[in-house]
């Protein structure tokens, strides 16, 4: 019985930790703040939309730094 409860609680914090959630992608230059939700993603997809987002800013010729929060 106690091995069929450890499993269970195994898999239960697998499940878990692995579910998408929600995300915010913090982007600031010179004082002004800008945030994007991220929504029902997985948290390497998050950084990687959020290294887009500073990456876009910063083409455009700005110094914008963006941190996943």
């Amino acid at each position: 019985m106690k091995n069929v409860l450890y499993i269970g609680a195994v898999a239960a914090v697998v499940i878990l930790s692995s579910c998408r959630k929600e995300y915010t992608c913090v982007c600031t230059e010179d004082g002004y703040t800008q945030e994007y939700e991220y929504q029902s993603i997985k948290e390497d997809d998050a950084k990687s939309e959020c290294e887009d987002q500073q990456d876009t800013f910063n083409a455009n010729g700005q110094s914008v730094v963006c941190i996943l929060d």
